[in-house]
């Protein structure tokens, strides 16, 4: 059976970030040693952050409380060192990051173009031209945004997350274990919401795919259009599948509008959960004041 390249766009498909990793592997493999080095700087990075906030308990349990002015002007040294590191290994690892990405879909792309230079006349006179510049353009950029914004993003807050929860767990577990109960639910809602946008993005893209590809078609036919007095059809079709796409917009921006309150749900129950049983501990010297105020600045950041 011949391929259907004209409906090419109506296929659906579903990628994991596995499977996205899997088929970019090829062209990561060639920026390893940017990738590395990435890796570490994010690791360095998280590791600096979380100093920050033991530094400011450690304060507070030996120089607030035992008024000693020493550990002020040691903690505040250390403090501005651990922030310059923090700042420099941030960066670095977005620089790289990004110049790793950059890298990986300047080989795609120039894979990319030298496949569609490749092949078969007969997929150049199924395809419309609009179609091949949108996967030429519109969805290596799509792919820039989503390796920029999604993949990296996730990583990095993965790796920022996991040294959080680390840090909360070594102040005081059974703390740690009562503000992360209900967590799970939220992190489900939270991986819910971000599949459901990401089906929806995938809808947005071939959308647009098909309105390029129409426009395409009827700039370049207009005079047979004009001649056999298509214009006013043509325009309803246009028109149909330009609210098509608005509906998709819509339903893009909905799901993105619910995810702020569960987080703000999520950030209310775990904030109240650490005061009411913070308290509850510190009040029983069963954690130094210190300690706890570390703690709350640890759950800032988690949240």
């Amino acid at each position: 059976m011949k391929p259907n390249f004209m409906n090419e766009d109506t296929v659906t498909t579903k990628i994991t970030y596995p499977e996205l990793f899997k088929k970019l592997s090829p062209f990561a493999k060639k920026e390893w040693r940017l990738l590395a080095f990435a890796l570490v700087a994010v690791l360095l990075a998280a590791a600096a952050s979380r100093a920050v906030p033991l530094l400011i308990g450690y304060a507070i349990d030996h120089g607030v409380m035992a008024k000693n002015a020493q550990v002020f002007f040691n903690v505040a040294i250390i403090y501005l060192m651990a922030e310059i590191l923090r700042s420099i290994f941030n960066f670095t690892n977005t620089y790289l990051f990004q110049k790793f990405g950059n890298r990986m879909l300047f080989h795609l792309r120039e894979e990319l173009t030298r496949h569609v230079q490749n092949l078969p006349i007969q997929f150049f006179n199924k395809t419309p031209n609009g179609r091949i510049v949108t996967r030429l353009t519109n969805d290596v950029m799509s792919l820039s945004e989503l390796f920029s914004d999604g993949v990296i993003s996730v990583f990095t807050n993965a790796i920022l997350i996991g040294a959080v929860v680390l840090t909360m767990v070594l102040i005081s577990w059974k703390l740690a274990l009562a503000t992360l109960i209900f967590a799970p639910i939220f992190i489900f809602a939270s991986i819910y919401l971000s599949n459901k946008i990401r089906v929806i993005l995938h809808e947005q893209k071939k959308k647009l795919s098909t309105i390029n590809s129409f426009i395409a078609e009827n700039l370049n036919g207009i005079k047979v259009v004009q001649v056999f007095n298509r214009l006013e059809k043509n325009q309803n079709h246009f028109d149909n599948l330009s609210v098509d796409y608005r509906d998709t917009n819509m339903r893009s921006i909905r799901a993105y509008a619910l995810m702020q309150p569960i987080m703000n749900l999520f950030n209310a129950m775990t904030l109240t959960i650490a005061l009411f049983y913070g308290g509850y501990l510190s009040e029983n010297n069963a954690i130094a004041i210190g300690s706890l105020v570390a703690f709350l600045m640890n759950i800032q950041d988690f949240i």
